[in-house]
Order: C-alpha cells, then sequence, then structure tokens
C-alpha cells in the first residue's frame, strides 16, 4: 500500500505543479488532461464513461502511475533521484499516461475533460500559454493576473505529501484543498477585475458547464488507498 501511495502522491503533486507551472517559475509543460480526474467516480459519471471503459480508465491509471515507481524510490538501486531528474521523467510519464488514457475516451469525452481539467485548476489556468493566448491576454493583463494570483498558488505547486501512511496523505490533501479553494476565490476576484467582458465571454466557454468538482484538484474524496 505504501508503495503505490507514494507512487500516486508524487504523480498527484507533479500534476500540481505542472498545472501551475507558470505561476511557480517552473520549466514544465502544462498537461491537457488532468488524469486524476478520471479516477474520480463522480467525473467517470459526468463523461458517461460505460462500466467497461471506467473499468479500463482506473486500471490503466494505475499500470502508468506504478511505472513511475522506481523514480520516486530510485529502483533498485534505492537512490533517490535529483528533484530535477525526478520531475524530468516523471514529468514524461505524465504526458504518457495523458495521452493514453485520453485515447480510450470519445472526442466529446475529451472536450468535457479538457473542460473539467481547467475547473479544477480553477482562475490560475488563464495564465497557461495556451489559455492565454485563446483569451488574447495583453502583457499587461498577464502581468496584473499573475501578481494577484501568485502567492495563494505557490503554496500549492511547492507543496509536499507525507506518504508514510493513508492518514498523513488524506490530512495533506485536504489543507491543499483549502489553499486552492482559497486561492480559486482571489483568483475569481482578479478575473473580474482584469478581464474585459468578451474575454470573460471566452473563459466561461472554455470552462464549460459548471460541474461540482471535490477534493484538490478535483480528485475527490482522496487518492485509491487499495493494495
Amino acid at each position: 500500500m505504501l508503495r503505490r501511495l507514494s507512487a500516486l502522491s508524487s504523480l498527484l503533486l507533479l500534476s500540481a505543479s505542472s498545472s501551475f507551472a507558470q505561476i511557480g517559475g517552473m520549466d514544465l509543460p502544462n498537461i491537457e488532461y488532468n488524469p486524476l480526474l478520471l479516477i474520480n467516480a463522480a467525473v467517470q459519471k459526468e463523461l458517461h464513461l460505460s462500466p467497461a471503459t471506467a473499468s479500463k480508465v482506473q486500471s490503466t491509471f494505475m499500470n502508468e502511475a506504478m511505472k513511475l515507481l522506481p523514480t520516486v524510490t530510485g529502483g533498485s538501486s534505492g537512490k533517490p533521484p535529483t528533484e530535477a531528474e525526478r520531475r524530468s521523467v516523471m514529468m514524461k510519464g505524465v504526458v504518457h499516461m495523458q495521452s493514453t488514457l485520453a485515447a480510450l475516451l470519445t472526442p466529446p469525452q475529451r472536450t468535457r475533460l479538457r473542460q473539467l481539467t481547467l475547473q479544477s485548476i480553477g482562475p490560475a489556468a488563464v495564465l497557461q500559454p495556451k489559455v492565454a493566448s485563446a483569451l488574447g491576454l495583453s502583457s499587461g493583463q498577464r502581468s496584473s493576473l499573475t501578481y494577484s494570483i501568485s502567492a495563494a498558488n505557490e503554496k500549492i505547486s511547492s507543496g509536499r505529501i507525507n506518504a508514510s501512511s493513508p492518514a498523513n496523505v488524506n490530512n495533506r490533501l485536504q489543507e491543499m484543498s483549502r489553499l486552492q479553494e482559497a486561492a480559486k476565490a482571489e483568483g475569481e476576484r482578479a478575473l473580474n477585475k482584469t478581464l474585459t467582458p468578451a474575454q470573460k465571454s471566452k473563459w466561461r466557454a472554455m470552462l464549460g458547464k459548471p460541474f461540482a468538482l471535490k477534493g484538490f484538484l478535483g480528485i475527490g474524496n482522496g487518492l485509491p488507498m487499495g493494495g
């Protein structure tokens, strides 16, 4: 169980770092789809996944996550990699995971998952290059939004999880969820002040129909704790 927790916790934090990379100043690509959303039963239902597809998605997610474990533990050598090495290898794993999982979905399901990914990140997502470009943000708007919402989100992107027990993981996830909710509220105020009416309309269209995502980055009640 602890091996699984270690892999999943590292995957979660890397997904967070990638989601908020522009804020934290990290050289990481932004994920197109948040793979963690797909282990949330409520999201599976929202995407109208068949039982067979949901099962395939769940098993594929866990298989891909466990492939990342040697990067977390140092493999057979037991020597932990450097932070830069760990991030580089795991980011490649996350990119591969999201493309593998997305291939299991229909085009409409992928479109909705993209919307839910942006919702799970919140206002900070407007600083991602692809989103900022689609919204037509000016350099002044980018600077203003970065300044307004960076501090709260940096606490999330630089977070750590002690994966020594399920209780430690769940406690940390609850704390990170509270931090993200506060950051989202601050970000919403910043967007309301900074975006033009046309940009607000585009942003709402990119988000799609609001969906009640629970937990940090929309993962629900927590990481799967099974053996």
